[in-house]
């Protein structure tokens, strides 16, 4: 919850919303890598992992791509910018993929989970 101090009033409505932003980003990497070792083990349908919490930085991007992720939820970012935020993400993670050699997203997803096997 979170209050307006110059309207006196909470800023949502009906009270309740969830946590979001980057304080949850490193409970929903665990939640994908969680869902992704799950499908590598044959626990689970191989089915798209779709990632979301707490994006801000092409680096956030890497990370869930990293443990998985077929794809990003971006929506934390626009707390601190406007649209122009996206494009600011993808140009961060294009240089992080040139610096590290990754040629695309394919060559880098899924590689944190290599180091997990066999963790529950």
């Amino acid at each position: 919850m979170e209050v307006d101090p110059y309207a006196g009033r909470p800023i949502i409505g009906n009270l309740l919303c969830g946590m979001s932003g980057p304080a949850i980003r490193p409970i929903a990497q665990r939640k994908v890598a969680e869902v992704a070792l799950a499908m590598r083990r044959g626990e689970i349908p191989n089915a798209p992992i779709l990632a979301m919490g707490g994006i801000t930085t092409g680096l956030d991007v890497a990370r869930f791509i990293m443990l998985g992720a077929s794809a990003v939820q971006i929506g934390s970012a626009l707390i601190y910018g406007d649209a122009d935020i996206f494009e600011e993400i993808e140009d961060e993670l294009n240089e992080f993929m040139d610096v590290q050699g990754y040629d695309n997203l394919e060559s880098m997803r899924g590689i944190a989970l290599d180091s997990m096997e066999g963790l529950n």
